[in-house]
């Protein structure tokens, strides 16, 4: 099975809801992260050199999230992987994200993942790995 992994720089991000806004007595949806949506999509597009899929696709995805301040033995305890990032964001969270950039760049729509397997650790550099298997 063919796949391409694609390597985000930075601190994952997770998916936040929808904000509202009422100006002159009408309702407003945005999205308050839009611009920092469009600056992980065009990440992607440069990574990803193919058409938009539309086959079945698996996703591996690793959050490898920053280290907070702590003693060496903690921070030791983090990097071997002893300490769990059980803290937000959620795993949910950080895979909508990448799910919703990922349409019509990666795949035509994210209905077309049928499997996900995704972990979040502590790192020294903070960035986000996805592998993408069709």
């Amino acid at each position: 099975m063919p796949e391409k992994i694609i390597v985000i720089p930075g601190k994952p991000i997770p998916k936040a809801r929808a904000r509202y806004s009422n100006r002159g007595g009408f309702v407003k949806v945005y999205s308050a992260q839009a611009k920092l949506e469009k600056q992980i999509a065009k990440e992607v597009r440069l990574q990803w050199k193919h058409r938009p899929l539309d086959c079945p696709v698996i996703l591996q995805m690793t959050f490898l999230m920053p280290i907070t301040k702590a003693s060496r033995a903690v921070v030791s305890a983090m990097l071997n992987g002893v300490l769990k990032h059980t803290k937000k964001p959620d795993c949910s969270n950080l895979i909508k994200m990448y799910e919703d950039i990922f349409n019509g760049i990666v795949w035509v729509d994210d209905s077309q993942v049928y499997e996900i397997e995704a972990s979040k650790a502590y790192a020294k550099e903070a960035k986000t790995i996805i592998k993408v298997i069709w």
